[in-house]
């Protein structure tokens, strides 16, 4: 985000039944252990072009917003192959803590970044005023 590399980065990726794209990027930095990522990193596979089917495991993926949800919107494309455009991007503005470990858990599977930075050329990205006071998911 403006030129600056994080250490991790989640996508929460959504289809509609229209097959229409919207994906919530979380960005992450060094700090404190965050709790969920554990639940995620026991269902990793163990190759990045391997696809797990997971049953019986729910998280709540509000666990990886700031309590003042703040966000950046643009529209843009897949960050993976095959890089479908038309997809709608909501970037969470408040990075959230991950511990260097959590971190490596990360990179031991994905090993770098599917596509580097883009320019934003003639995209506007727009910034989300507070959408919620809500407290902190625990």
């Amino acid at each position: 985000m403006n030129g600056k590399q994080y250490a991790v980065a989640v996508h929460l990726v959504y289809k509609n039944d229209e097959g229409k794209l919207a994906v919530v990027g979380v960005l992450m930095q060094p700090g404190k252990p965050h709790a969920l990522l554990p639940t995620l990193v026991e269902q990793f596979p163990t190759d990045i072009n391997q696809e797990k089917v997971i049953h019986n495991v729910r998280v709540n993926p509000t666990a990886f917003f700031s309590r003042e949800a703040q966000y950046y919107h643009y529209n843009g494309s897949l960050t993976t192959p095959p890089c479908s455009e038309g997809v709608a991007w909501f970037v969470m503005k408040t990075p959230i803590e991950v511990s260097a470990e959590q971190a490596s858990q990360f990179t031991a599977v994905t090993h770098q970044n599917a596509r580097p930075g883009q320019p934003l050329h003639d995209r506007v990205v727009l910034k989300s005023h507070n959408c919620s006071n809500r407290p902190a998911p625990s």
